[in-house]
């Protein structure tokens, strides 16, 4: 065999690798690679990604917090419910005109969920449902509307929720997100929202229950376990910042947004 041909069998060779590797990425379920592209792959579901948010925090060191495995960022968590329920640590107050360490001001009153199906598609009626925060941090929970049209057996859906610090910049908004799928029966043990759920309905009586569950996602917040969760309310102006820049989701999360 001469140089040429080692040297085209060399190429080839490299070639096939290359494509191998590449078409062995993950990204998450039913998004595009030019999706993933442009808004980043962020290794877990449960905390904000990406640059630092300026959004100034009531309690230091804490960041926005979904009740999730982290690895519901690239594989679906499980409901049996029509209209789940999910639950988030949020660590802002009800402000108006906050100053951060940029030097620019914030009004935080609110936050937003989507629900987007396999094909990027939003599911909601008004493609948003805003919130209205509550005056302390702490656990809130967000349950899909029954106005809403229910989760379909067997199909992946992708959620975000995202507290609203600028409403002209989504980049500075700390959001979480996640894959959810609803199943049929009960008789799967990893049913994580319908876990939720009867943690939602009577925290007082499973305290046990939601310590080892906060626990389970970030330890630090075990103590909050004997707090109110507080049931957030849609606004009834649900369809106001409906076009974001013509996008839903400026930029998925990662672990490392909000890092000090």
């Amino acid at each position: 065999m001469n140089l040429t041909q080692l040297l085209f069998r060399y190429v080839v060779l490299t070639g096939l690798l290359t494509t191998l590797l590449l078409s062995g990425i993950e990204f998450p379920l039913g998004f595009s690679k030019a999706s993933a592209q442009r808004f980043g792959r962020p290794p877990s579901a449960n905390k904000p990604g990406g640059k630092r948010s300026p959004c100034p925090t009531a309690v230091p060191e804490k960041v926005l917090t979904a009740l999730v495995e982290d690895s519901a960022y690239t594989q679906p968590l499980l409901t049996t419910q029509e209209h789940p329920t999910f639950l988030f640590y949020v660590p802002f107050s009800r402000t108006w005109e906050i100053d951060s360490d940029d030097g620019q001001s914030y009004n935080i009153t609110s936050a937003e969920f989507e629900l987007l199906d396999e094909n990027e598609n939003p599911v909601l009626k008004n493609q948003k449902i805003i919130f209205s925060l509550p005056e302390n941090p702490g656990l809130v929970k967000v349950t899909l509307p029954i106005t809403e049209t229910e989760l379909e057996p067997d199909k992946e859906y992708f959620w975000i929720f995202r507290v609203i610090c600028d409403a002209n910049d989504n980049t500075a908004n700390p959001s979480v997100a996640g894959w959810i799928k609803r199943v049929r029966g009960d008789s799967n043990p990893n049913l994580w929202f319908d876990r939720l759920e009867q943690l939602a309905q009577s925290p007082t009586s499973r305290l046990e229950q939601l310590r080892q569950l906060l626990v389970e996602v970030d330890p630090e917040l075990q103590n909050l376990a004997q707090t109110p969760i507080v049931e957030l309310e849609p606004e009834a102006s649900g369809t106001r910042r409906q076009e974001d820049n013509g996008c839903y989701y400026n930029q998925l999360p990662t672990r490392t947004y909000g890092a000090q």
